[in-house]
């Protein structure tokens, strides 16, 4: 009975060390206090493998902590269970309550890495696969990579959780987010946080811009990734004192979107793609980073002018009926008339400079097909088709204007 006291007196004082590592309180530590903790676990190791064997002991052992750490008593250990198999890792538990404590200093966290140096090979599951030894190198690779998708797990759902309650107070507003504006917008956040905490990396400026480039094509090849990045440039976000690290990573963030919209050239005034992704997406967004970068606006207004005079009017079957339809694309979705007035009206929601510059640009492009009919060779295109693009040009007038 005597040693089974003692052992529950131990237990009590490893849950205490293992709480302890996990809050604020372990950022008042010093080498000293953090070398104490692991002696403890290490002396904890040595108890449970004097132990082990005696399955009766074990069972009483487990019975009283059961009773002692139950309910408003259990120690706060996440999803940690309270039974003797915590003294067998009690090093290793010890040291991975460290990696995620968001408290863990520069000093210490170069003490904790040489400590797991000193942890026994371990012979554990790979993530389901065929079980293989572990080097304590592999394991601290491996528990520091686990950790920090935790962690960022915990980020985007604390994102998740603040932008859902802003949306919720805006609700009363007459406006709230869907649960995918509340996805796009936490990623985009998230998204601005990594950049910018890239660009302040002690490295050379090529490698940033390498690594930068590198996290927006991993984006791009994913879906809903290009709107993430979108919103990304169009969300205000306080710089803090980083010295403009917000604007410089937008700026090379923009320099890559660019790149998208039509290849290197479109910085040389060339023409966009019009199949470009960036087109596609929507209409609201892509009027939103008009307004906030000229360069942006001027590639927009170049893609819906070549979109409108694109356009011509063919005969529908199912309506027996003429149908604005792109000449090169009939069939595409991206191209169908409603939208074309649609990324107009969005422009038109704009600011005032915005809504100035697009009604004298249609207005101009009624006046140009005006012209064009008296001179119609330098067009290569009849005159039945110019009079046709210019009445598509007057309907969008007639539809900003009204």
């Amino acid at each position: 009975m005597e040693q089974l006291v003692k052992v529950l007196k131990s237990a009590g004082h490893l849950l205490e060390i293992l709480t302890a590592v996990r809050t604020e309180s372990f950022s008042n530590w010093d080498l000293e206090a953090l070398q104490r903790a692991h002696d403890w676990a290490k002396y904890f190791e040595q108890v449970y493998f004097k132990l082990h064997q005696k399955p009766v002991f074990v069972s009483k052992l487990e019975k009283h902590l059961r009773l002692k750490y139950q309910g408003k008593h259990r120690p706060d250990l996440g999803s940690l269970e309270v039974n003797f198999d915590l003294f067998r890792n009690a090093r290793k538990l010890l040291l991975e309550s460290l990696l995620q404590n968001p408290h863990l200093c520069k000093a210490i966290c170069s003490d904790v890495i040489k400590l797991y140096q000193q942890l026994p090979p371990s012979h554990d599951a790979d993530s389901g696969c065929q079980q293989r030894d572990w080097t304590t190198s592999e394991q601290l690779l491996y528990d520091a990579a686990k950790y920090s998708e935790g962690k960022a797990m915990v980020m985007v759902l604390s994102k998740i959780k603040d932008k859902l309650s802003q949306s919720c107070n805006n609700h009363t507003a007459g406006c709230s987010l869907s649960a995918n504006d509340v996805y796009l917008q936490t990623e985009a956040d998230l998204l601005s946080q990594y950049l910018r905490r890239l660009l302040q990396e002690d490295v050379p400026k090529q490698s940033k811009e390498f690594l930068l480039t590198a996290k927006l094509d991993n984006l791009y090849s994913k879906e809903s990734g290009l709107e993430t990045i979108g919103i990304m440039l169009v969300t205000d976000i306080e710089d803090k004192g980083n010295g403009g690290d917000t604007e410089q990573c937008n700026q090379l963030v923009l320099a890559w979107l660019m790149q998208k919209c039509g290849g290197p050239a479109m910085t040389d005034g060339s023409t966009s793609d019009q199949n470009s992704r960036v087109w596609q997406l929507p209409s609201s967004l892509l009027s939103k980073l008009s307004a906030k970068y000229f360069t942006f606006f001027k590639a927009y207004i170049d893609h819906l002018v070549k979109w409108g005079n694109s356009m011509e009017l063919q005969y529908d079957v199912v309506s027996q009926g003429s149908l604005w339809r792109h000449a090169a694309y009939p069939e595409n979705g991206h191209f169908d008339y409603n939208r074309l007035l649609e990324s107009f009206s969005h422009l038109m929601r704009g600011p005032t400079f915005l809504r100035e510059t697009v009604r004298r640009l249609v207005h101009s492009m009624c006046e140009s097909q005006t012209a064009a009919n008296r001179d119609i060779e330098p067009e290569h295109r009849t005159k039945d088709e110019l009079i046709a693009n210019k009445r598509l040009w007057e309907e969008i007038l007639h539809y900003i204007s009204s």
